[in-house]
């Protein structure tokens, strides 16, 4: 007995959409003879299709926002590329010249913790 087929409904958007779209044009291609006239319990293609077009657009946006993004991204990687040596040797720099009171460093921006190391202390031991 041969297999049943599988129908594969795509779980992507954007690949969502493009099958709606096919739907939808298959749907108005057949006109009055379309079976999908006959769904019940849902909104009629009649309906619903023009939307799929809205869906579309909106990705097409996603998709253009998703390009630029990864564009802005890129160009604030090369600037803190270049900027933390920038800032290390500024900070060891200044580190050098108020190597006396290094919470100077605070007047320039850095957060200086100025606590004690605290002492390693042993684990209590259990008693019992």
């Amino acid at each position: 007995m041969p297999r049943k087929p599988r129908i594969i409904i795509p779980e992507n958007s954007a690949d969502l959409f493009k099958l709606n779209n096919l739907i939808y044009a298959q749907h108005q291609k057949l006109g009055a003879k379309s079976p999908l006239h006959t769904l019940e319990e849902l909104p009629s293609w009649d309906e619903v299709g023009p939307k799929v077009l809205d869906a579309q657009k909106l990705q097409a946006e996603i998709e253009q926002r998703e390009k630029d993004l990864k564009i802005l991204y890129g160009k604030r990687q090369a600037l803190a590329d270049l900027l933390l040596p920038q800032t290390r040797g500024t900070r060891d720099l200044l580190s050098g010249v108020y190597s006396q009171n290094l919470r100077r460093l605070g007047e320039f921006g850095f957060e200086v913790i100025d606590e004690p190391e605290k002492k390693a202390t042993p684990a209590p031991v259990k008693k019992g």
